[in-house]
């Protein structure tokens, strides 16, 4: 029996929940590109596939519709794909698990895909339903509009004829939106020479945030989990001497990140002194989210017995000493971090997956931040949206003082 049975419009859930089936994250589109072309098949409609798995269907005006202007309807076909990090939902090649929860349609341990999968089921429903009356209708299916509007702009526009277009990528029902939203992608390179450290490493991870999307959710004034682990990491500096192995957080470009993961040395004398500390950022934080997230942790462990290189191209693993405070060491190596999606991919930051225990030396980087070209960039004295003081010893965290990574999505220190 299928879950979304009995609800209205009955040929949009029964669509949606057929397209909730096929695994479609961002450039995984290839199946949910298939099944649009089968169904355009079977019903005798003229459809287009290009190499980016766009798709486009088009149905002949109905009968006194002819002279109409014809009408372009567009969506998206893939998701964001995040989900819970007890959830074993793999999504390239599990489906959605929907289930109908009250008033509300909602996935069991991930994202739904109701972005943008509900306007995929209606425009399927439009076509299917030959009692409608419409002018020339041309739907049209894009990809990969989650990690950048590739699919739309691969799309050869000259096949559409059209001059009339209905995006159906909107908050609300009933609500017609005429605007344009931009974004931005912003890749930060510091070139890190990794060196011997000894100490007690310990995990540590800023979590249990409800997250959301970083343009409909934004205005709920939720936590993001990459600013706190920043503000975490520069209130340890007050206290303590770490130094700074691993930094990891969000998913997606234009999710809220909800988990973010920190890979830290101390001395083995200030362990108990790191632990307090911890404890009571961990209550300040609650008290700060009462409302907006109350289910935000900060929680620690000392590190477990894995380790991996996060900013090599292929993940490298192998057994290390049981022993808690032990000495490790990795070769010198140049990497990169960047904000979003590959910020996770130096562990799983649900999970809280080991990497590389090794330190970072301060960049050799000038002119960054507010030093301005060719000077020295100065300290910030304060860090925007929190009265949070930044210590020039912020060059232990492996970046010059002065420089921020701003924004929803990366560190932000």
């Amino acid at each position: 029996m299928r879950k979304l049975e009995g609800l209205k419009p009955e040929k949009v859930f029964r669509y949606f929940e057929d397209i909730c089936a096929i695994p479609r994250g961002s450039g995984n589109e290839e199946a949910v590109s298939r099944y649009c072309m089968d169904f355009a098949e079977k019903r005798g409609l003229t459809a287009y596939r290009d190499e980016s798995n766009n798709v486009i269907i088009t149905k002949e005006s109905s009968k006194g519709y002819e002279n109409a202007p014809g009408v372009i309807l567009q969506g998206h076909l893939d998701m964001v794909c995040e989900k819970n990090a007890d959830c074993t939902t793999d999504f390239t090649k599990d489906g959605i698990n929907v289930l109908v929860d009250g008033d509300f349609v909602r996935a069991d341990g991930t994202t739904l895909g109701g972005v943008d999968g509900i306007a995929v089921a209606m425009m399927l429903a439009i076509l299917d339903d030959d009692s409608l009356s419409h002018p020339r209708l041309e739907c049209v299916f894009t990809t990969e509009e989650e990690t950048g509007l590739y699919g739309a702009e691969a799309l050869d526009t000259s096949r559409l004829k059209g001059r009339r277009l209905i995006n159906i990528d909107s908050e609300k029902e009933g609500i017609f939106t005429v605007s344009c939203a931009g974004g931005m992608e912003c890749d930060c390179v510091l070139p890190a020479a990794w060196q011997e450290a000894d100490g007690c490493f310990y995990e540590i991870w800023v979590d249990g945030l409800h997250g959301g999307h970083s343009g409909s959710d934004i205005h709920k004034e939720r936590a993001n989990s990459n600013i706190l682990m920043g503000r975490l990491l520069c209130m340890l500096d007050e206290v303590v001497e770490f130094r700074l192995a691993e930094l990891a957080g969000g998913l997606m470009d234009n999710a809220i990140p909800r988990s973010t993961r920190a890979l830290l040395c101390v001395s083995s004398e200030e362990t108990d002194k790191l632990e307090e500390k911890l404890q009571e950022i961990d209550s300040v934080y609650k008290r700060e989210y009462a409302s907006a997230d109350p289910d935000i942790t900060v929680r620690f462990q000392k590190s477990g017995e894995s380790r991996q290189s996060p900013h090599s191209e292929e993940r490298v693993s192998s057994s290390v000493p049981a022993s808690q405070c032990a000495k490790r060491r990795s070769s010198e190596q140049h990497g990169h971090s960047r904000s979003g999606t590959d910020l996770s991919e130096s562990g799983n930051s649900e999970a809280g997956g080991a990497g590389s225990h090794a330190d970072f030396q301060r960049p050799k980087l000038c002119g960054i931040g507010k030093g301005g070209a060719g000077k020295k960039a100065a300290p910030y004295d304060r860090i925007p949206g929190r009265n949070l003081c930044a210590k020039r010893r912020l060059s232990r965290l492996g970046i010059p003082a002065g420089v921020i990574s701003a924004g929803c999505h990366g560190v932000y220190i």
